[in-house]
């Protein structure tokens, strides 16, 4: 899940709206801590849902490739695209605008999109995962063509400057926090001056604290000789002229905090919050390096762009380019070099449950990093292992009807394990909607000792388990919400996204992994972008 960080200081200049309830309910959030036992909701009969993904129990069956009846077919494309992602899709546009068209996308889901996926039912379109993206940064020039060419950009001007089109905008109020009993405008209110001092001190040293453009001490301000960012997205247009940044990433953004002297609560809170919501880690398994480039990669702004789908509309936008070259319910279990030095692709169709083979020039493996030993015929990266995967959950909220209270588009719970929900219906309705609504909910299991340990949690609970969490998660802030929900599905994802883990960026892994084998290309967008 992607959250607009440049977002922060803006919500110091909104106004503080009030959130009436009737005093009974005040005093029972009032009095009731973050930490209230969960309860069961098996009398809310009327509340449906089920785990509608990942296939997990399919996406291992890469590791015995004995599962797979024998495949046939010999039909021949320059290129296969393993992975209908949004690093696959992008793989496809570019091959696609350079009038590469005999291409052959293979997606193990139903549909295309993969994080940036949606899904839509009788009220709304709704982001299955990735829900915004940050106006295109100066050194993001891809991006920025990739939003031209879908529409979301509706020109460039000469000076270089993109114009979105006005629907694109996200829809104020951004973002509210529940606190103290209270929904607070502010992200999270500070407590006392030593407080507002830290989080000042550590604003300015970013580059978000100043007025204007970032003074060039800032991190955000600071360039090389060649005009290069110290922090930049994508990560390679980064600087190297700055090694002191750079061994930040020999640390834990905790270690660099603490000897940066901060020791703020709810600063601490608010930072860890963040890499739990971009990274599903926390203070201690992110580096230092990765902490500081999710606040200084970005150009200054309080803007960001949204849909009611989230990134699903640029997914979509992508998938509505070449919509016959992508084949779903496709998962490629064998790649092998034939003998004429082209490369043998087989994949199990899921509707059929038939092996087809394809033959290609090129693979480009847009799947998940860690699985390509198992597809990739005498594939040898034991630096995989120094790939750490986040696992998640995320819960489609089907609603009644919105709480009647003015709602902001993303709502964050203070120290709730989750961090929070998105609004589907706010960027067409509005904050004041009170009809049906969806909600995305997001919950990493960044608690757990190790990613396995969150993998297992995920395999071993069922729909009642999460329901109950997600509701009681839920009731802090909204004592009705059993009464308003209709439906939560289930979306789990045991890799979702890698760990930046202190001394990954700049290490040995991450390098070697840009590394063609023959003529498979890797491709993976969060592994190359931020």
């Amino acid at each position: 899940r992607d959250m607009d960080l440049t977002s922060l200081p803006s919500l110091r200049r909104l106004q503080r709206l009030g959130f009436f309830l009737t005093p009974i309910a005040f005093i029972f959030i009032l009095w009731t801590p973050n930490t209230t036992k969960m309860t069961t909701f098996d009398h809310a009969t009327w509340i449906t849902g089920k785990i509608v993904g990942q296939n997990y129990k399919l996406a291992h069956k890469i590791m015995s490739k004995n599962s797979f009846p024998e495949p046939t077919g010999d039909k021949e494309y320059q290129v296969v695209i393993v992975g209908g992602g949004i690093a696959g899709l992008s793989a496809a546009w570019k091959l696609n605008k350079a009038g590469k068209k005999d291409f052959l996308i293979l997606e193990m889901e139903p549909q295309a999109g993969g994080n940036a996926g949606y899904f839509t039912n009788d009220v709304s379109s709704y982001p299955k995962a990735g829900h915004y993206v940050i106006p295109s940064t100066t050194q993001a020039h891809e991006f920025q063509e990739l939003l031209l060419d879908i529409g979301v950009i509706r020109s460039v001007d000469k000076q270089g400057i993109p114009m979105y089109n006005d629907e694109a905008w996200g829809k104020q109020p951004v973002e509210r926090l529940w606190i103290d009993g209270r929904w607070d405008w502010e992200m999270p209110p500070w407590k006392g001056s030593e407080e507002k001092k830290q989080v000042d001190r550590f604003l300015d040293y970013v580059g978000y604290g100043t007025a204007g453009s970032p003074k060039p001490q800032t991190l955000i301000g600071m360039h090389d000789s060649e005009s290069h960012p110290a922090f930049a997205i994508p990560i390679q247009r980064t600087s190297k002229n700055f090694p002191k940044f750079l061994d930040f990433d020999k640390i834990s953004f905790r270690e660099w905090l603490e000897k940066e002297g901060y020791t703020s609560e709810r600063l601490l809170w608010l930072l860890d919050y963040y890499m739990r919501d971009e990274f599903g880690s926390d203070l201690n398994s992110t580096s230092a390096w990765a902490g500081l480039h999710y606040w200084a990669s970005r150009d200054k702004g309080d803007n960001y762009l949204t849909w009611p789908s989230g990134n699903g509309q640029i997914a979509q936008g992508l998938i509505d380019m070449f919509p016959t070259k992508i084949r779903g319910d496709s998962l490629v279990f064998n790649i092998q070099q034939d003998s004429d030095s082209k490369y043998l692709v087989d994949y199990f169709d899921v509707q059929t449950s038939t092996s087809t083979r394809v033959k290609c020039q090129y693979v480009v493996y847009a799947a998940p990093r860690f699985t390509a030993p198992y597809v990739i015929n005498e594939y040898q990266a034991p630096w995989l292992r120094q790939f750490s995967y986040s696992p998640w959950l995320t819960a489609f909220i089907t609603l009644k009807h919105n709480p009647k209270e003015e709602m902001a588009w993303d709502n964050v719970l203070y120290k709730s394990k989750s961090v929070g929900y998105v609004v589907a219906t706010h960027q067409s309705h509005g904050p004041h909607h009170e009809g049906r609504s969806v909600w995305t909910y997001y919950r990493p299991l960044s608690e757990f000792s190790t990613p396995h340990d969150g993998r297992m949690e995920l395999k071993l609970k069922n729909w009642e388990f999460w329901r109950d969490e997600i509701l009681t998660d839920l009731s802090q802030a909204h004592p009705e919400i059993q009464r308003l929900v209709e439906n939560i599905d289930v979306w789990q994802m045991g890799h979702a996204m890698i760990r930046p883990s202190p001394g990954f960026i700049w290490g040995e892994a991450r390098q070697k992994s840009h590394e063609h084998f023959g003529n498979v290309i890797f491709g993976s967008f969060k592994l190359n972008s931020s």
